[in-house]
């Protein structure tokens, strides 16, 4: 707060330049995304867009804010205003800026995925696999997340196999330490295995997706513990409780204070004490757990 504060002091007083300023501000927006303010980060991205219109910035800044809020309305689900803003950011780097395509294209996949339409999720995977190719700048980690989101688009497709093949591809050039995206890799081979009907791999890929050794943040905690979310609802299926219990007990403790700006953002306020209360009750609301893990994982980004 007080960096945002000196930073306004200076814009004010002319001291500061717009890329800097704007950059700062997009920041901050990604900071309140990431806290679950919506509302807040909204405001600030589409401020800033009109600031920097109105002072004629270049495509490549007036694409980074657009990008911000086509990535900020996906995960709120207004998608038709997330893939107009996207489009437009895309078509202007296309043009002039192509190392930041396969980013934009990352960003539409997620957004179709977000619309439960694998098949053209998986077309923009591919054509930034393509585009990955012309880049100088940060090639391996754009591979790595653009095969993540094309093993989810197979996932989606009911092609465990092919996802699994796309998550060891993007697994082989991360270091144990790469926590965003190796371990949420991870959690996608994860599924994917368990719908191939190899429990016990399946069952330690989440496991290890789940490990915080290397995780900072409380956002990124969140994100890693997800991962329990996700077996505790396979137990539920498999019918394993007792262990399905301990496995969504485990993750509420991992998933951190996040849990109640998460489901107030989605509409679920006082998340983790529900979920607690569930886990607390007597045998039989196995259901109402299972509700409740869903909207964890439907409301998580990643």
């Amino acid at each position: 707060q007080q960096a945002v504060a000196l930073g306004e002091e200076l814009w004010d007083a002319g001291e500061l330049d717009p890329r800097a300023y704007f950059g700062c501000r997009g920041n901050q927006a990604v900071l309140l995304r990431d806290l679950f303010d919506y509302a807040a980060a909204e405001k600030l991205l589409l401020e800033t867009l009109r600031q920097q219109r109105a002072l004629r910035q270049d495509k490549r800044e007036l694409s980074k804010t657009l990008g911000n809020l086509g990535e900020l309305w996906t995960f709120t689900g207004e998608l038709e205003r997330a893939e107009q803003a996207l489009s437009e950011a895309l078509a202007a780097l296309r043009s002039v800026y192509p190392d930041e395509v396969p980013r934009e294209l990352c960003y539409l996949g997620n957004l179709h995925l977000r619309r439960c339409d694998p098949a053209q999720a998986r077309a923009c995977f591919e054509e930034g696999l393509v585009a990955n190719q012309q880049v100088t700048y940060g090639r391996e980690r754009n591979e790595a997340f653009l095969r993540y989101g094309l093993a989810q688009a197979h996932l989606a497709a009911e092609r465990p196999v092919s996802a699994v093949r796309q998550a060891d591809r993007a697994l082989s050039r991360l270091e144990p330490t790469q926590v965003h995206p190796r371990q949420f890799i991870l959690k996608v081979r994860g599924l994917a295995r368990l719908a191939l009907g190899e429990e016990e791999q399946g069952r330690a890929d989440l496991l290890e997706a789940a490990d915080l050794t290397y995780v900072e943040g409380p956002l990124a905690r969140l994100g890693v513990s997800t991962a329990l979310a996700a077996l505790a609802l396979h137990l539920i299926e498999q019918r394993d409780h007792p262990e399905a219990t301990r496995t969504a007990r485990r993750f509420i403790a991992q998933a951190g204070p996040l849990l109640d700006p998460m489901g107030r953002a989605g509409g679920e306020p006082d998340l983790r004490a529900r979920l607690e209360q569930i886990l607390d009750a007597e045998p039989g609301a196995e259901a109402a757990l299972e509700h409740l893990l869903g909207f964890v994982l439907e409301q998580f980004p990643y």
